[in-house]
């Protein structure tokens, strides 16, 4: 905590001009830099659901404030009367400020992505704190 100085007059002379003491102050206060602002440019998919496996991909533009890392994670779509799966993270990369393109080969493992809406959760991360933006993609 800092200490706060009060005036302090000399009562030794009364011809004689007060005397203060100059206040103490402390290390200034910083908060924390503000989370990476992520932003979702563009969404294309290539190829068609009965296109070969290499064919496949879909690519999202990612546009940063700063540099951060970014980590695009997947999520299922939901069975039916069932809850949603948890992410399941398929890349991560540091990336510069400015625009960014992620590729998805619409493979979770070592398994080809079925058919049905996916999520697709970008999440950027830069100086301990985090900003995520999501899609939904149709395959």
């Amino acid at each position: 905590m800092g200490r706060i100085a009060l005036p302090v007059a000399s009562t030794a002379d009364p011809g004689t001009p007060p005397v203060t003491t100059p206040p103490v102050t402390g290390p200034p206060v910083t908060s924390p830099p503000p989370a990476p602002r992520v932003s979702l440019c563009a969404v294309s998919t290539h190829g068609s659901c009965r296109s070969t496996v290499g064919a496949r991909a879909v690519r999202v533009a990612a546009r940063l404030d700063r540099r951060a890392t970014l980590t695009l994670s997947v999520q299922a779509p939901a069975a039916r009367g069932k809850r949603a799966t948890k992410p399941v993270r398929v890349l991560s990369r540091t990336a510069a400020r400015g625009t960014t393109v992620l590729s998805w080969d619409r493979r979770v493992g070592r398994r080809a992505a079925g058919h049905g809406t996916w999520t697709l959760v970008v999440t950027a991360t830069a100086g301990g704190r985090s900003t995520t933006a999501r899609l939904r993609v149709r395959l």
